[in-house]
């Protein structure tokens, strides 16, 4: 899955702040890791980034959307957290975030050989590059909003009959641990050491609209070992500090309020979204586009 923030779809779609859509964020993104094969390696990527400026925050609330959403700006960190089953991962809704397939995709275009590296850390590496698509990674992904959530797609829309199944076939449905049983994941800091960084390059998800800017990719520096360890560490939680990132365009321009008042409304574009969506909803729940057994197949979903 490309970098993107967790958004209000449809708003996104009927207004504008630029050439933009308006991002509306949740307070809160989750990630249940509910069931990974011990060799899988397909860690949650999460990117801390500079402060909005004030002038952009101030214009992107005006418009609706979140303050601290929109363009992509300056990068400052990613951490990385390993799919490990049981474990929950709870991020700002605002939060840029992505999962690399294999966990080494964003380092592959790089001078260097990495084959040789991904061989160093097997496990789970070298073997997703050819790993068979029904591999399991399985998780549960869900928002929290502080605010009213979207209406696309309705919070009481019912539950697919492909999941109703499997729900049913389990012989012990999941439940959730205590509160005071969980404890927090183990952590550590990757520095810059030394001269020795990598470029990482990782695509964006979606149209400018969505992105919310030109450019369809994010980019910046990292200790290239660091990095690498990270990316295909299986329990142990990673940040790591980025150097050599700059703002897109789009959020400098908003930044010095050149967007500032530009908001325009579009709603054919999101009569169509929602129109695209109830079409979905009929394959999905009624199977009027055949069977769509197999389009969920692999660990790539989130």
């Amino acid at each position: 899955m490309g970098a993107h923030r967790d958004i209000d779809e449809a708003l996104c779609r009927s207004k504008r702040l630029g050439d933009a859509g308006v991002q509306r964020c949740p307070t809160n993104g989750h990630v249940l890791y509910v069931s990974v094969e011990p060799s899988v390696r397909g860690p949650t990527v999460v990117w801390e980034e500079e402060p909005p400026n004030e002038i952009a925050a101030a214009a992107a609330m005006v418009a609706g959307g979140s303050a601290g959403a929109g363009p992509p700006r300056k990068l400052a960190a990613m951490h990385i957290v390993p799919a490990k089953p049981g474990r929950l991962l709870r991020f700002s809704g605002e939060a840029i975030h992505a999962v690399p397939k294999p966990a080494l995709q964003w380092l592959q275009g790089n001078h260097e050989s990495m084959e040789q590296s991904v061989l160093d850390h097997s496990r789970g590496t070298a073997e997703d590059q050819n790993r068979p698509a029904g591999c399991e990674r399985c998780v549960i992904l869900f928002n929290t909003w502080a605010e009213e959530p979207p209406t696309l797609p309705p919070a009481n829309a019912p539950v697919g009959a492909k999941e109703a199944a499997l729900l049913a076939a389990m012989d012990t449905p999941p439940k959730c641990r205590p509160r005071s049983a969980w404890k927090e994941a183990p952590r550590r800091t990757v520095q810059r050491n030394g001269d020795d960084d990598v470029i990482f390059e990782a695509t964006l998800l979606g149209d400018m609209v969505r992105r919310g800017c030109s450019a369809a990719t994010l980019s910046a520096a990292a200790d290239r070992e660091g990095l690498r360890v990270a990316l295909v560490a299986d329990e142990e939680v990673s940040a790591v500090t980025l150097r050599g990132s700059v703002a897109s365009a789009e959020a400098v321009a908003l930044a010095e309020g050149a967007a500032t008042d530009n908001v325009t409304l579009n709603a054919e574009e999101e009569f169509a979204m929602r129109m695209g969506f109830a079409e979905q909803m009929e394959a999905d729940f009624w199977g009027v586009d055949g069977d769509n057994s197999n389009e969920d197949d692999g660990w790539d979903d989130e």
